[in-house]
């Protein structure tokens, strides 16, 4: 049980590293896939951080009480899936990957590769490993089928929720300038959106570039585009008047065409 534990104070470890770093807005990850997860979770990545703790220390512990071994069979096969769900999101849904979360994944797969080693009488763990492996699989790719983008431009699959979201492309350079300028200004509060989940979206209200930001209050609506329009509104945070409003960015190299983002320079 040495390696068992030795990866179980890893993940502990690391798990406290990234609590501590987000506490202080100093979070050990600072790549795009890390801000979107912090940004388009509903509490941030902080839950998922104390889960975490929680999760490694019990492992901890247990591995040192031999007749509460069965306890951990269950913990893995659990934690498993979860962490296929998890990815899985981020793969298909963001696109990109938190680099924490896939190293904390990484060492669940280590400790459960590690465990099923161990010699086992408890029939009905196998049993948990199987089904925990399956699902796994299947929550990683069940993405795929799950996420297909409206064709129909009359009927849009996606509207913006309260608050401020930010509509980007991957392939879009004044899209992840902005995400740069955002994360190292440390400007939170903003809900990241796919172009493709919005585009019909955005074609109805006759927006053609992005980056796009919808920043929306019960009695106003206020929307942006364009990476120096966006970025002016942000820093400083400014204030909504009652009514709805548009502000496109007279500069259109500061935007890609929706219709044709990879050829944006």
């Amino acid at each position: 049980m040495i390696y068992f534990r030795f990866f179980s104070a890893l993940g502990l470890l690391l798990s406290l590293i990234d609590f501590i770093g987000l506490l202080t807005s100093s979070p050990i990850c600072k790549a795009d896939g890390c801000l979107l997860v912090n940004q388009t979770t509903p509490y941030g990545s902080i839950p998922f951080t104390i889960a975490g703790i929680v999760f490694f220390t019990t492992l901890f512990v247990l591995s040192f009480y031999k007749k509460l071994h069965f306890v951990i069979d269950y913990l893995l096969s659990l934690a498993l899936p979860v962490e296929g769900a998890l990815l899985g999101y981020q793969a298909f849904f963001l696109q990109k990957f938190c680099l924490v979360c896939v190293s904390i994944a990484g060492i669940i797969a280590v400790l459960f590769y590690i465990y099923i080693r161990i010699p086992h009488r408890n029939k009905l763990a196998y049993l948990f490993f199987l089904f925990s492996v399956s699902s796994t699989i299947l929550l990683l790719f069940l993405g795929v089928f799950l996420y297909t983008p409206a064709q129909n431009p009359n009927d849009p699959a996606w509207v913006p929720l309260q608050g401020k979201t930010l509509i980007y492309s991957k392939d879009c350079s004044h899209c992840e300038d902005l995400i740069d300028k955002i994360k190292k200004n440390k400007i939170t509060g903003i809900r990241f959106v796919r172009l493709r989940q919005a585009k019909n979206y955005l074609a109805l209200n006759g927006i053609t570039i992005v980056p796009v930001l919808i920043d929306k209050k019960e009695n106003s609506v206020k929307i942006l585009t364009g990476e120096t329009s966006i970025f002016q509104w942000l820093d400083p945070p400014n204030n909504l008047s009652n009514g709805i409003s548009f502000s496109a960015d007279a500069n259109k190299t500061n935007g890609c065409s929706i219709d044709n983002v990879k050829k944006c320079n």
